[in-house]
């Protein structure tokens, strides 16, 4: 049976986390508490472990990306097994999380887009720069990219710290 990897709250008040580096790839076997995928939250960055032995068959969440608490990041399962749809439980909630309402249009708009983005991504084989969901936030509040911090900073992991330096260096 496919184990479904989902993040998990780890304190009170966490409501998303940032997939860091996938420490095993799709195809990999993966024993239960083996290190597994970087999670990096406001406070802290730690390995999340396997919740499961079994091959890791489909990455969910590529690194880089934010997502809510919640959310299945991966699967997990025996080589030949049919896999669930779990797109769908996901579109849903971070539609939830957005506080958007949810269609059918949105769901099939929503996949084709991930998959056209992991497409192009790879094509490219461009490295996105590494930020914390605050800094994330922060920048999407004053319209800068974490790129544009990145560079400006010379940091590989932007913090909100990073941007609000950046902030007070532009005024």
């Amino acid at each position: 049976m496919a184990v479904k990897v989902v993040i998990e709250k780890v304190f009170e008040n966490m409501e998303e986390a940032t997939i860091g580096k996938w420490l095993k790839r799709e195809g990999d076997y993966v024993n239960e508490g083996e290190p597994l995928v970087e999670i990096i939250t406001e406070k802290v960055t730690f390995e999340m472990e396997s919740p499961s032995s079994g091959i890791l068959r489909r990455i969910v969440a590529p690194e880089k990306s934010t997502v809510p608490v919640g959310y299945i990041i991966a699967l997990l399962g025996e080589e030949n097994e049919l896999l669930p749809d779990v797109d769908t439980e996901n579109e849903h909630l971070l539609r939830q999380w957005r506080g958007e309402q949810l269609t059918v249009e949105h769901v099939s708009a929503a996949a084709t887009k991930v998959q056209h983005d992991k497409e192009t991504a790879q094509l490219r084989g461009a490295e996105k720069v590494r930020a914390t969901p605050a800094a994330k936030r922060l920048a999407r509040e004053h319209g800068i990219s974490i790129d544009e911090v990145a560079n400006a900073l010379g940091v590989e992991v932007v913090s909100e710290g990073d941007v609000r330096r950046y902030l007070e260096g532009r005024s």
